[in-house]
């Protein structure tokens, strides 16, 4: 079932709550079940609402208080046809010796005073799923050594800095080294689809960011286009993420994905929800510390 909210945004200060609850009310969840199962929802927007993290709609004084989390899983798609072809590659579990991770990683790019920590995490999430399937770390790797890791991988993690670019969004990038070379562009991305493409994880600033405010409607941002690779679910960011968080979330998301068989397409979007919230419970007050996180596609 499909519900379209159409809002005016007069400012900046109008919250995400507003589309939220009438869509929650008319999907008739009120409540957590009682099971603690959470039902899944997708979430896509256009216009303003396009910048605007309504998966965190709520209250943020106590983890207890109203909050979109509390009630559903939230993932995002960039369209409803979108959707349709992240779904079109058959679902494999992300088990087994025919199983492929890669874990890129790209430590020497930081232009920050806060170096990334990118091959340590890296590393420790390759030691989190080594022992379920084929994996595989690389550190400052070319772009066409990039482009070919994608067509080969079932999932595939990046520890990078990325930049979203607001006159030409085309053009917004993964730094996978320390020059202009190594910017590995979403019009390097698409144009290809990937049949073992399964999970995209982009811990990288901004991956899910519309910073083309006059393309808004079109919604081009980094983790889109891993959609459109063929990649069935995406992890991204809205903004830029502490490197502790960012860090934290993945660790966590790792060894939830790894607990299960794999086999239920779920897990991912569950394996996500679960390291968000328990992120949120140490700062639930602070939504720009674990707000930033978000998942696309099936």
């Amino acid at each position: 079932m499909v519900y379209h909210v159409n809002i005016v945004v007069g400012s900046e200060s109008c919250e995400a709550a507003v589309a939220v609850h009438p869509v929650l009310e008319a999907l008739r969840i009120h409540q957590s079940p009682a099971d603690k199962k959470l039902p899944r929802i997708w979430w896509t927007t256009s216009g303003l609402m396009a910048l605007m993290p309504i998966h965190a709609a709520g209250d943020h004084t106590s983890e207890a208080a109203p909050n979109t989390f509390n009630f559903v899983i939230p993932s995002y798609t960039t369209t409803l046809r979108a959707l349709a072809y992240a779904r079109e590659n058959e679902w494999k579990p992300l088990r087994g010796t025919d199983c492929d991770f890669a874990f890129i990683a790209s430590p020497n790019n930081a232009r920050s005073k806060a170096p990334l920590t990118a091959e340590k995490s890296a590393r420790e999430l390759d030691d989190v799923v080594r022992q379920h399937c084929r994996t595989q770390v690389v550190v400052g790797p070319t772009k066409p050594e990039t482009l070919s890791i994608l067509e080969s991988c079932n999932a595939v993690y990046f520890g990078c800095h990325g930049e979203s670019m607001s006159t030409q969004p085309c053009k917004s990038y993964l730094q996978l080294g320390t020059d202009a070379e190594s910017h590995l562009t979403i019009q390097e991305i698409q144009g290809s689809r990937h049949q073992k493409a399964q999970l995209a994880y982009l811990s990288a600033c901004s991956t899910a960011n519309v910073s083309a405010r006059d393309l808004v409607d079109e919604v081009v941002h980094i983790a889109g286009a891993f959609s459109l690779l063929g990649f069935r679910q995406v992890v991204g960011t809205f903004w830029q993420a502490k490197n502790t968080a960012a860090r934290v979330v993945a660790k966590l998301f790792y060894e939830e994905l790894m607990l299960g068989d794999g086999g239920d397409e779920d897990c991912v979007a569950r394996a996500y929800y679960t390291a968000v919230m328990e992120l949120r419970g140490s700062n639930v007050q602070y939504p720009l510390v674990w707000a930033t996180f978000a998942h696309f596609g099936a």
